[in-house]
């Protein structure tokens, strides 16, 4: 570990004084559980199987992922519901797979996973791999279906930021290469095209959210639309085929090494993106900062400025916020959790002062 004090005016904007005194002695805290679904398990709502506008029901999505196991001849028994938010995760136990379910409205997105996990695989990154990639994914009328090999963790225990500070290092040095040569044949990172749909979504859904906040998410979309085109597409750690929320709960640690999962926001894009899930972690979640130290140990770089992070954690927070509207129906807490973000990336106070967000 590399000493702390030559990084502490970097850390300094993160930082109460309280907090500068006692580095050494912060107690743990983790990374922000995104809205982008894990291996975890599903909500009450979920098993009861909502229904709701552009929703695939429990049922619809058990069977969708069946279907497209059949069609590889994979065994379908005992197939297990996981999760169920925006997308629905399916175990298949007896095939040793997890099904990923999008509803008809996000196929685009089924391909796009299906082309970045073929990149990753031919780049050697330690990211999850497609069952018979070359087949995928499958397409239905109501919806689209990845399959996934299931990955057998060794510990529950939690991912240390030195670990993802490793992995986020691995996948910029073993993508930097190879999409110099791929050109445009891979998906851009675009961090806001899954916040596009959703808020699109939310337009059209006044039982979920009113108009006025509807529009006022739009409006800050809008903005940060608008500086994230004008800033410079320099990046002080290059181009590389970024993850695009790399945050503990994306990590399963194999027999082989951790594994990130949840590649639907990767893309070609600027390497630092993989760096805004721990610093919008201190932001809004309470992660004490010295862990940001750690990460960057493990990424061999000194941490960039808080205030050269400050874009890429107001447009991860939007996503956040706008992905907690999106799913608020499924429990009261999910609700609170919605309005308290929703609070946070429109109000525009300093993060600091505003209450913590919850890991969901």
């Amino acid at each position: 570990m590399h000493s702390q004090g030559p990084h502490l005016r970097v850390l300094a904007p993160l930082l109460t004084n309280t907090e500068l005194l006692s580095l050494d002695d912060e107690p743990e805290a983790c990374m922000p559980r995104g809205p982008w679904p894990s291996e975890r398990a599903s909500s009450t709502n979920a098993q009861a199987g909502y229904h709701g506008a552009n929703v695939l029901s429990t049922d619809d999505s058990i069977g969708l992922a069946c279907a497209a196991a059949r069609e590889l001849s994979l065994d379908t028994e005992d197939a297990t519901l996981l999760h169920q938010r925006a997308s629905v995760l399916v175990m298949l136990p007896r095939a040793g797979v997890v099904a990923r379910v999008e509803p008809a409205r996000d196929m685009e997105l089924a391909k796009r996973l299906v082309a970045v996990a073929r990149a990753f695989e031919r780049c050697g990154s330690p990211t999850v791999r497609l069952v018979q990639p070359e087949r995928q994914p499958l397409v239905f009328d109501a919806g689209a279906v990845t399959l996934w090999v299931r990955l057998s963790p060794v510990t529950r225990e939690p991912r240390d930021h030195h670990t993802l500070g490793r992995l986020a290092r691995s996948v910029r040095d073993t993508t930097r290469a190879f999409i110099r040569t791929a050109g445009d044949a891979l998906p851009r990172l675009d961090p806001f095209q899954q916040a596009s749909s959703w808020l699109a979504y939310l337009e059209d859904a006044p039982a979920l959210i009113d108009t006025g906040r509807a529009r006022a998410l739009r409006e800050r979309y809008n903005e940060l639309v608008g500086r994230w085109r004008a800033q410079a597409s320099v990046d002080r750690f290059g181009e590389a085929l970024v993850h695009g929320d790399l945050h503990r709960d994306n990590v399963i640690m194999t027999a082989a090494g951790p594994v990130l999962i949840d590649l639907e926001l990767s893309g070609v894009g600027p390497a630092s993106w993989d760096l805004t899930p721990i610093y919008s972690a201190i932001r809004r979640y309470g992660t004490h900062p010295s862990k940001l130290l750690s990460f960057m140990d493990g990424y061999g770089a000194a941490p960039p400025d808080a205030a050269e992070m400050s874009l890429s954690c107001d447009i991860y927070e939007l996503f956040a916020a706008v992905w907690a509207a999106r799913c608020r129906h499924q429990s009261p807490r999910m609700a609170r959790e919605a309005d308290i973000r929703f609070a946070a990336v429109i109000g525009g106070g300093p993060p600091e002062r505003g209450p913590r967000w919850s890991l969901l």
